[in-house]
């Protein structure tokens, strides 16, 4: 168990790396994300690799856990979670400051516990995209505030080869546009197929 604190406070900045947790369920490597609203892990290296591990937010409104600008970055079997009632995400992962600098990510078999009622989305693709892959992870929130969606992408970026799939997603906002997914850009290309959302 390790305490982050500050932005960047985790920051993958060497090609290749793969981290690999041992142990499973509540005995996998733990990040506690403390200090400030600001705190972060950042991935800006190609090709970065992290699996088997939990992120806990130690901080009241922590705007984003994750930002991802390197290609080919999966994140698997990985849990992002409360560590308190008072302890929250606003956001987990935004992927993307540029155009195409996300190409490739993969955010498979995750967990996402969002129960603050300040949560936005889980996962945000910010830039344009190609080869995204989103399978197969459980997110549960009370995604109240706009744009409703724990999966989401502005209407104005465009993702090719897109695979969101599998998905379990529990909204508990029952009021406004409540929605699980929200990939809107029309010349996008990919499947959204087999996700379940209530």
């Amino acid at each position: 168990s390790e305490t982050i604190t500050g932005a960047g406070g985790i920051t993958f900045d060497v090609d290749d790396v793969t981290v690999i947790g041992l142990g499973r369920y509540n005995a996998r490597p733990t990040f506690l994300m403390d200090g400030a609203t600001t705190v972060t892990f950042l991935v800006t290296a190609a090709n970065v690799s992290m699996e088997n591990l939990i992120f806990k937010a130690g901080h009241a409104d922590i705007a984003v856990c994750a930002k991802i600008t390197g290609v080919g970055c999966r994140i698997k079997d990985c849990s992002f979670v409360e560590n308190v009632a008072t302890e929250n995400w606003v956001d987990i992962i935004h992927a993307g400051a540029a155009d195409n600098d996300y190409d490739g990510l993969e955010i498979i078999n995750c967990d996402f516990i969002m129960d603050d009622a300040a949560c936005v989305t889980a996962i945000d693709l910010l830039k344009n995209s190609a080869d995204v892959k989103i399978i197969g992870n459980r997110i549960t929130g009370d995604f109240d505030a706009s744009p409703y969606a724990p999966i989401y992408s502005a209407s104005t970026e465009v993702h090719k080869n897109l695979v969101v799939m599998g998905n379990l997603i529990h909204n508990a906002h029952n009021d406004n546009a409540a929605v699980g997914i929200s990939i809107a850009n029309t010349s996008s290309t990919g499947w959204i197929v087999g996700n379940h959302v209530g």
